[in-house]
């Protein structure tokens, strides 16, 4: 064990595990989405899927018998939905999960996604850390955008909040 306590800590230091900033995400994090309806979301806790990714994208989720797990759409004032610009969102549009204890994005939707006003286009992998601010529409990314926060305990990160804003305003 005591083997294995070391090779860990010499992949953290080469930066093969864990994040620039000393810290690292395990499995075991809870994720928790604020500000999205709550049959847009998985269940706040860890990534239980059998694949362990969460799929982000316009389907409808898995807890309204569709294919992905965290639906994205564009509002209007009142909680309506944006047709001309949801319609930008792929149905699949990027996958998050966890690698080597480092949350990562990857898109797969042709459209691109932006992080931290960057834009990705698809099969780009992008290493999320706390403050991180994704935009999930290139092209109107004032549209609505979800914050990254983690919430950490002895450089382990425990916690990741996804915030959308502006907080959506449709029931489900």
């Amino acid at each position: 064990n005591l083997t294995l306590s070391r090779v860990e800590k010499a992949e953290r230091s080469l930066g093969f595990r864990g994040l620039e900033n000393g810290y690292h995400v395990p499995r075991s994090a809870q994720l928790v989405w604020e500000g999205f309806p709550a049959p847009d979301v998985p269940m706040n806790g860890p990534i239980i899927t059998l694949d362990g990714l969460l799929i982000a994208g316009r389907s409808r989720s898995k807890n309204s018998d569709g294919l992905i797990d965290i639906r994205l759409l564009a509002e209007q004032e009142g909680g309506l939905v944006d047709d001309a610009l949801s319609v930008l969102l792929s149905r699949r549009h990027f996958e998050i999960y966890i690698e080597r204890d480092r949350l990562m994005l990857r898109v797969v939707s042709d459209n691109g996604v932006r992080i931290n006003g960057d834009a990705y286009g698809r099969d780009k992998v992008i290493g999320l850390q706390d403050g991180t601010i994704i935009a999930p529409l290139v092209k109107a990314q004032d549209s609505f955008s979800i914050k990254v926060k983690f919430q950490t305990e002895h450089n382990s990160v425990r916690k990741v909040v996804f915030t959308r804003s502006p907080t959506s305003q449709r029931k489900g």
